[in-house]
């Protein structure tokens, strides 16, 4: 899967927790965001802004693009096969967008019991912003043996546009 070509995420049912509904646009991409409020690790659900538009960039012409936005030093990490890696309890290096590019990874909130436990798949992404001085402890990671996980930090200062729901997104249709 080449995660430049992402597609929108068209969202459909009730966000995690809460009795809120997701208006879709087909132009908007929801992602799960790890935050940092009042010193815990939570999940919201972000609407990224501005949304897709049709590309006009050689090579993706006529096809939904979506700009991430300012982007520092990426990092490939490769998760050694075997048994799962657990990544203990941390918090975001960087403000950064996530994609998992495969394998499996599982998130908890030890500080925030009510957020259920967040499941990332091969292709999704995800922003982690729960960085130290936002939460106490923040998030703990669990990912499959084998897994590889894309790091693209923000820029100094960039925090992508965004909606905000409470609670975690519900599960995306591609």
């Amino acid at each position: 899967m080449n995660l430049l070509f992402i597609i929108p995420f068209l969202i459909s049912g009730i966000a995690a927790d809460t009795n809120h509904h997701i208006t879709t646009d087909n132009t908007t991409l929801w992602v799960n965001a790890i935050v940092g409020k009042n010193g815990v690790s939570t999940a919201e659900c972000w609407g990224i802004q501005p949304g897709f538009v049709v590309s006009t960039q050689p090579g993706t012409v006529g096809n939904q693009i979506l700009q991430l936005g300012s982007l520092s030093n990426g990092s490939y990490t490769v998760f050694p096969q075997g048994p799962n890696v657990d990544a203990g309890l941390h918090n975001a290096p960087n403000p950064q967008w996530v994609a998992l590019l495969s394998g499996e990874g599982n998130v908890n909130f030890p500080q925030s019991p009510a957020t259920p436990n967040l499941t990332i798949n091969a292709g999704d992404l995800l922003i982690a912003v729960d960085t130290v001085g936002t939460s106490t402890i923040g998030h703990r990671t669990v990912w499959n043996g084998g897994s590889v996980v894309l790091q693209m930090p923000f820029g100094v200062g960039f925090v992508p546009d965004h909606k905000t729901i409470e609670g975690a997104c519900p599960k995306t249709h591609h």
